[in-house]
């Protein structure tokens, strides 16, 4: 009998320690989600949305990019089931890449808009002081969904005017400037 409690706190540790073994997770059956990928060492930056079915096997991939300088856009359909990959003739988007330098920051940008209805899509910017800043546009919507939003909040009125010396006439310079006071 006294054999069988030491035994019986061995089985009860040994079993303890089992159920907390590390085990690998289980995705979701269904998914959707968007990814962003930037390997500057193979020259490489894309932006993907992708939809998963594990139950019906299959996988939707959108994506677009740069590789090596040249910008691409792919729309992809796995059917594993079917042993089928597919991209539709003539899908994409036709875009304009603009690349230009900002003298008065000594910046280099490389921008790039859809070539109907001009809407950024992505955009590149470097300086010495910042090194490259990559910005992805997504979700764009054509118009003002809320009009509010250009009305300063209420506790503007309290606020101290910008000096002249201060005004900000850049995007990136406004952002860094306010990391830069921080």
């Amino acid at each position: 009998m006294q054999h069988l409690i030491p035994l019986s706190l061995c089985l009860l540790l040994a079993a303890s320690a089992q159920a907390q073994k590390p085990h690998p997770c289980k995705s979701p059956p269904l998914m959707v989600g968007r990814i962003s990928v930037t390997y500057p060492k193979d020259s490489l930056f894309a932006y993907e949305r992708f939809t998963y079915d594990a139950l019906g096997q299959r996988v939707r991939v959108r994506a677009g990019g740069l590789y090596h300088n040249h910008t691409f856009h792919d729309d992809l359909l796995m059917l594993f089931r079917e042993e089928v990959i597919s991209s539709g003739p003539g899908q994409g988007l036709l875009v304009n890449n603009w690349i230009g330098e900002v003298p008065e920051t000594e910046g280099k940008y490389f921008t790039t808009f859809t070539e109907f209805g001009c809407l950024p899509i992505t955009s590149l910017y470097y300086t010495e002081k910042t090194g490259w800043i990559l910005t992805s546009f997504f979700d764009l919507v054509i118009g003002i969904e809320d009009p509010q939003e250009f009305f300063p909040p209420d506790f503007c009125d309290t606020s101290a005017a910008v000096e002249e010396g201060d005004v900000v006439t850049d995007f990136f310079e406004a952002l860094l400037r306010r990391e830069d006071d921080q």
